[in-house]
Parts: structure tokens; sequence; C-alpha cells
């Protein structure tokens, strides 16, 4: 399997130190001052004390309450961020005609 791509798509100056895969959350609030978001995730609370935290560029047009599906990283800094932000609902629906056709 390997889902190897993505290699050469760097430039964007994302301090990503290492990818920790996709999870699902709930959208926990923006901070006014940075303009960062949060993610409270179940499962990533286990391994790591501590929300994730959204910079401003991929907040989106998501909202506070939000339950969405994003992919996890440790930044340079070691600070849990994540990327890539899907809305769960959509991806379900998705998920529920992708498996009709299995």
């Amino acid at each position: 399997g390997g889902c190897g791509g993505c290699g050469g798509c760097g430039g964007q100056g994302q301090d990503v130190a290492q990818m920790l895969g996709e999870f699902v959350g709930v959208v926990k609030g923006v901070d006014q001052s940075s303009g960062h978001g949060f993610i409270e995730c179940e499962d990533l609370k286990a391994l790591y004390p501590q929300d994730v935290v959204l910079p401003q560029q991929q907040i989106g047009s998501h909202s506070v309450g939000e339950t969405v599906v994003f992919t996890a990283y440790l930044n340079t800094s070691g600070k849990l961020a994540g990327k890539d932000l899907r809305s769960a609902q959509a991806l379900a629906v998705a998920a529920a005609l992708a498996g009709h056709a299995a």
C-alpha cells in the first residue's frame, strides 16, 4: 500500500516535523487576537495533552462546534497542529456512497 503521494509540494511555509495522519475532531474555538483556531480531538488527547492548533489560513469556512476531519501533525516546535480540514458530514456522505459501490 503506502500513500507515497504529495512529495514535491514544498515551499508552502508549513513547519511540519512529523505527520500523524487523519483524525476527526470538533472545532473548539478561535483565538481572536492571533486568529488561530483549536480542534478538540479525543483520540489525539490520549497521546498529546493539548488541543490541536489550527493555523489561521486553515480554518476557512469552518465554524465553532463543527465536526471536521483533518490531518494532524507536529510542527517544528513540537506543538500539535492540524491542516486540510474537511467537513465530517460531507465525508460521511461520500463514504456511504463509496460503500455502496464496493
